[in-house]
């Protein structure tokens, strides 16, 4: 699919302040859903009853997204649409604001910088208005809006300040430097808003402190600047990818009875005669 090579994201100058109330009006009918299910296969099995093919299971999660502009570009976590265990999600279904359904194509993913784009087939949505995050300062007013613990509590209104700037933050072995905010953030929140007092999206909300170690972690919340954004998500969008990752793989090619026979029969050669050459060179 051919997508436009144009920005999509323009980040506004700052206008006047808002109110709480009149941010969560204006921004909300561009926060979205996200439900993305990717797929495993399960092992062949050998028990008492005798063989168990292996199935194909289903593994659905939840995230948010932010749209971007009226024709249905829209902006999420790479983590919300990928795993390191399942891979991409084969599919993935929009829910907006007012509960209208779209499937989405996913346009494109950078797992570095936890950034994905996502496109569906609409017209009129509402874009989010992007602001800029190099003019943040701590003590800023914060809003984040998404969806905590799935759609049960969708467009959930969480609000702090900004609590820290150019946190190099360890994401997955990978570092990356982030806005730190103690809005309430919980899982279902990735790929969401973060907002500024003047109903613009500075920030993605990407992860937080968790407690793994019987410690009690409150109000670390952590999002992705726009301004870092911009170019990636520029380069998903004309690309698919970002340019300069490396990309290795490997391709399987199924072989038919003649076929493997053949193959055989050519590594058997090729063994022979790496012998004879072998034995040639040898001098008592």
């Amino acid at each position: 699919t051919k997508y436009q090579t144009e920005s999509v994201l323009n980040i506004s100058n700052e206008d006047e302040p808002m109110s709480t109330q009149a941010i969560y009006k204006e921004v909300m009918p561009s926060v979205v859903g996200i439900t993305a299910v990717c797929q495993y296969q399960t092992a062949d099995s050998f028990g008492f009853f005798g063989y168990t093919p292996g199935t194909v299971e289903e593994v659905p999660g939840t995230g948010t997204g932010i749209v971007m502009s009226e024709d249905g570009y829209i902006l999420t976590n790479a983590h919300v649409i990928y795993s390191d265990d399942y891979g991409m999600a084969v599919s993935v279904t929009i829910l907006m604001h007012d509960e209208t359904e779209y499937d989405a194509q996913i346009v494109g993913y950078d797992v570095q910088t936890d950034i994905a784009v996502l496109k569906v087939d609409a017209e009129g949505l509402k874009p989010a208005v992007f602001g800029s995050s190099d003019s943040l300062q701590i003590g800023d007013p914060a809003l984040a809006i998404g969806n905590p613990l799935g759609f049960d509590l969708f467009g959930t209104l969480t609000v702090g300040h900004i609590s820290g700037l150019n946190r190099e933050i360890a994401v997955n072995d990978k570092t990356m430097k982030l806005i730190q905010t103690d809005a309430a953030i919980s899982p279902g929140n990735s790929g969401g808003a973060l907002v500024n007092m003047y109903g613009q999206v500075i920030g993605i909300t990407s992860s937080k402190y968790v407690d793994v170690t019987n410690a009690s972690y409150e109000g670390l919340g952590f999002a992705i600047t726009i301004n870092d954004a911009k170019p990636i998500i520029e380069e998903l969008i004309a690309n698919g990818y970002v340019a300069g990752r490396f990309k290795g793989g490997i391709s399987f090619v199924g072989l038919d009875k003649e076929l493997a026979e053949a193959e055989k029969q050519e590594m058997k050669a090729a063994a022979v005669d790496k012998l004879i050459a072998e034995v040639a060179d040898f001098e008592l």
